[in-house]
């Protein structure tokens, strides 16, 4: 499970959503909108398809058949890509732009139908207590080869130039995403007998208003999660943002992959370890933290060290996020149900995520980026206090239950032996 996840980010590496294809859309339209239509697509096209297919995954005794399938879709895509992007060099930009965006969305759509099962099999095969190792390590492998593949991406397009370089780095995203695939295959399903009930869909989808009225904690968590997809209009804009102020052109997208990547790993295990003992809610809390000085500091750079540092305080953030929003949910959630648990949370946040970067896109072209990131950065805030007040209610209901395992004791302890 580690090999598939930190194969996959290393594929990823080449066709990051953060440096490599912002620059790929910019050298082929100026549109801070279809720049922010990158992080739409893939925050809609993942999320999205969740709640449609979980119900039908939950049914499921066996969910890596399905998920071996439906996972091509999220692999295949980036080959096609490498191919036309190559042969269709001299072509136009609006063809290449249009097969770009349609080839994306089938690699995010996929990756979205096969996530309720890819999860489902990460808590399984991880126990509990230790699910922030998991990710922790995953993540830290993950960003340590992004590191080499950032660097790598950013020598072979200043080696190849435009769009031959591009082309490359999309096949390297191809072939290391099979290796992944390769890894996944050899993953020993664990047995399961939390099936879900046999409901339709519309009965189903209909279930969910009431779950979220019965734990309130879980709905407070969601709530922080919306607030937080706000939050996503900000990072594909660091890079356009960055080669527009501080020059060096695509000489210094290596630079800024390296960094980006870089403080992914060194605050991965810290991340882990804190989500494992102190809880994964309190990561995501910090982790917001983290993405609002970004933010401020994003508005305040004028050359390549200050965004050196709003980089790594991104990376520090993403991390942060990577690390525990799942196990965060999966804490949250019992066993039988924790599918539609992701799922609803993850869904509910795509609706302002997928539409705030193309918000993040007018703004930028009518009022500049620091609007973007003064917006999110704020949005952060708002973020954490949610996500504190969460974290009071989950005390305060680990405190009731206790206390009241507390007041049967006496009257178990009073029954005679038999």
């Amino acid at each position: 499970m580690v090999m598939d996840y930190s194969l996959y980010g290393f594929g990823m590496s080449f066709a990051s959503m953060v440096t490599i294809l912002p620059a790929f859309v910019y050298r082929l339209s100026s549109s801070n909108v279809l720049i922010g239509l990158i992080t739409s697509i893939a925050v809609l096209g993942f999320n999205a398809p969740q709640i449609f297919v979980t119900n039908y995954v939950e049914k499921l005794r066996a969910r890596k058949p399905f998920m071996m399938l439906y996972t091509l879709g999220e692999r295949l895509p980036w080959l096609v890509l490498a191919a036309l992007t190559a042969l269709m060099s001299g072509g136009s930009s609006s063809a290449l732009l249009t097969v770009f965006f349609a080839l994306y969305a089938v690699a995010n759509v996929s990756a979205g139908i096969v996530a309720p099962a890819w999860f489902d099999l990460v808590a399984r095969v991880v126990p509990d207590g230790r699910r922030g190792w998991y990710f922790g390590t995953a993540n830290f492998l993950s960003a340590v080869l992004g590191v080499a593949g950032g660097a790598a991406a950013g020598w072979l397009i200043h080696a190849f130039g435009f769009p031959l370089g591009y082309a490359v780095c999309f096949f390297m995203t191809f072939l290391l995403s099979m290796a992944s695939y390769v890894a996944l295959w050899m993953v020993r399903e664990p047995d399961s007998n939390a099936v879900g009930k046999g409901d339709g869909l519309s009965k189903y989808l209909s279930s969910i208003p009431n779950m979220l009225r019965e734990d309130r904690v879980f709905a407070r968590y969601v709530l922080a999660t919306v607030v937080s997809g706000i939050t996503v209009m900000a990072p594909a804009f660091y890079t356009a943002h960055a080669l527009n102020t501080s020059g060096g052109g695509e000489a210094n997208l290596a630079l800024y992959s390296a960094i980006y990547f870089a403080s992914q790993v060194l605050s991965n295990f810290v991340w882990a370890h804190l989500g494992d003992t102190r809880g994964h809610v309190v990561v995501v809390m910090s982790g917001s933290l983290f993405g609002a000085v970004a933010g401020v500091v994003a508005i305040l750079s004028t050359d390549v060290v200050g965004f050196g540092l709003g980089f790594v305080l991104l990376g520090l953030s993403m991390s942060g996020f990577m690390v525990s929003w799942f196990p965060a949910v999966m804490e949250l959630a019992p066993e039988e149900r924790r599918p539609t648990y992701l799922a609803v949370a993850g869904v509910l946040r795509s609706v302002p995520a997928s539409l705030a970067p193309l918000l993040g896109g007018a703004i930028a072209d009518s009022f500049g980026y620091a609007w973007i990131f003064g917006i999110a950065s704020a949005s952060h805030l708002v973020t954490a206090a949610v996500v504190l007040w969460t974290i009071r209610s989950m005390t305060r209901r680990r405190k009731a239950e206790t206390g009241a395992l507390t007041r049967q004791q006496p009257i178990i302890a009073m029954e005679p032996r038999p």
